[in-house]
């Protein structure tokens, strides 16, 4: 007879995951904060206008794409990870438009060490403003989960 297995359980509250519904546009010249306005899931309620507060200190998985419609060809769209409202902390794709009214995405996941308190949000660049797609969780999301504490 079979030995019955039981499988192990791992429980992790801190983890989200976050799309775009309403109008927005990319930064013009700089990076610009991407309000996520619709969760689809935030197990610990630490996401809030866009902006991760990290609950507890350790190493943490974030994934993230931005899409956009670019007007001119010639110009660049980059979506990066920053941490407490300054610094980048990691740079998605950087995309650059072939042709007129190209709509491309800019995406990126890394696992970073972060500290309680701080905060990360997901801030789009374009070399001139750009329409995010919005309506559509698989063209524009940002999600995360804390993968270790050690």
């Amino acid at each position: 007879m079979a030995q019955k297995v039981t499988p192990v359980q791992f429980y992790n509250p801190y983890k989200f995951r976050a799309s775009r519904n309403a109008a927005a546009n990319t930064g013009n010249g700089a990076f610009a904060v991407i309000a996520w306005d619709t969760e689809q899931y935030d197990t610990n309620n630490n996401l809030s206008a866009g902006v991760y507060t990290v609950p507890v200190t350790g190493y943490y998985h974030f994934s993230w794409q931005v899409t956009a419609t670019l007007t001119t060809a010639g110009h660049t769209l980059i979506a990066s990870l920053f941490a407490d409202a300054a610094t980048s902390i990691s740079r998605g794709t950087q995309i650059v438009i072939h042709s007129n009214g190209q709509t491309l995405g800019s995406h990126g996941s890394d696992n970073v060490y972060l500290t309680a308190g701080q905060t990360v949000d997901i801030r789009a660049y374009a070399s001139a403003t750009a329409a995010i797609v919005v309506g559509n969780t698989d063209q524009n999301y940002f999600s995360g989960f804390l993968v270790s504490t050690s």
